[in-house]
């Protein structure tokens, strides 16, 4: 946390993201008690996520240009702008917050290595204010490189191919 670029970053054209998420619906209650000073809170998951389909009602599949560019005016990010993304959980939802960008063409984007633990250990100041960024535009540019859809792994895997083999964390 200590290479944190947070010295007048309003000025220097940095945004910092709490990425605390909650599956119970409290992250936005975390960011409230206390957030590193000038975050905007981001509930990734209602975000940048479209909201699951009733027959996959845990996928998580990206949301729309429209909703990542909402979440980035609202936080005051443009196409210029460098974005600090932080969490509590090992760098696990400011990881998916960064892909989600990169996705959709923004490449500056950093994790806060060590997340909001690390800046509470080395005694850095939280904040519970909220401060308005002014409006930013970005310019969604996809990548599809970054991601592949159910049907992309279908035609590289053919059902009966052993030439390809898939990795799950779960398994």
């Amino acid at each position: 946390a200590a290479g944190l670029p947070l010295a007048h970053h309003a000025a220097r054209d940095v945004r910092i993201v709490d990425c605390r998420w909650r599956p119970d619906g409290t992250g936005s209650s975390v960011f409230d008690s206390g957030h590193l000073p000038g975050a905007t809170y981001l509930d990734w998951r209602m975000e940048l996520n479209d909201p699951p389909a009733e027959e996959t009602s845990h996928a998580l599949r990206l949301s729309s240009s429209a909703s990542v560019v909402a979440f980035m005016r609202r936080a005051g990010v443009g196409d210029a702008t460098t974005l600090v993304l932080y969490d509590d959980t090992l760098g696990l939802y400011a990881a998916r917050a960064w892909w989600s960008l990169r996705v959709y063409g923004f490449e500056s984007a950093r994790i806060l290595d060590g997340g909001s633990p690390a800046w509470v250990a080395e005694s850095r100041p939280l904040s519970t204010g909220i401060l308005p960024h002014p409006e930013a535009s970005f310019t969604p540019r996809l990548n599809p490189r970054l991601r592949l859809t159910t049907s992309d792994v279908r035609r590289v895997w053919p059902e009966g191919s052993i030439s390809t083999r898939i990795v799950s964390p779960s398994t």
